[in-house]
């Protein structure tokens, strides 16, 4: 065999080595099935899932992944920041008496957000809050305060869509 012969046949073959490696490698298509094990009742997710779901941002053991599935006590309120952008963005909660802010900061690690409580001209501090990392929940715990409307803002990223309206009554 001559030179130039030999050497694209051992570049064939390194080829269909490398196309062999990657088929057996990439597991089931994204869309297949997840397949249980006989051994136990969890499924197992395809290497293709796996990279799909950690490219989602993180979830954190929190009361609930939306504001609508669990309830919360009277005097506790859901706010998500995701996408740089709160959820909801109004708020009423009773005059003369304390709240808590369940906050979920949905936004990738690193991605620092507070939800701090100001007068309605947005400069007056009234409460401050510490910021708190992307995939982390918080419970922020607030004092009474007076009948009127505030605003809640992220103090890093004053936005409109991190800016919500705190009615007091």
């Amino acid at each position: 065999m001559s030179v130039p012969v030999r050497s694209a046949a051992i570049s064939l073959g390194l080829l269909a080595g490398l196309v062999l490696i990657v088929v057996a490698c990439s597991g089931a298509p994204a869309d297949s099935p997840a397949v249980s094990s006989p051994a136990s009742s969890s499924p197992v997710a395809s290497p293709a899932a796996s990279v799909a779901a950690s490219s989602a941002p993180p979830v954190t053991n929190s009361p609930a992944a939306s504001p609508s599935e669990a309830p919360l006590p009277d005097g506790t309120f859901r706010v998500i920041a995701r996408n740089f952008a709160f959820s909801p963005l109004s708020l009423e909660v009773k005059a003369g008496e304390p709240f808590t802010i369940v906050f979920q900061n949905r936004d990738f690690a690193g991605v620092v957000h507070d939800v701090d409580i100001r007068g309605k001209d947005a400069m007056t501090v009234v409460v401050d809050q510490p910021t708190t990392s992307g995939g982390k929940t918080v419970n922020y715990e607030y004092p009474k305060l007076e009948a009127g409307e505030y605003i809640f803002i992220c103090s890093i990223h004053p936005t409109p869509k991190m800016t919500g309206t705190l009615v007091v009554n």
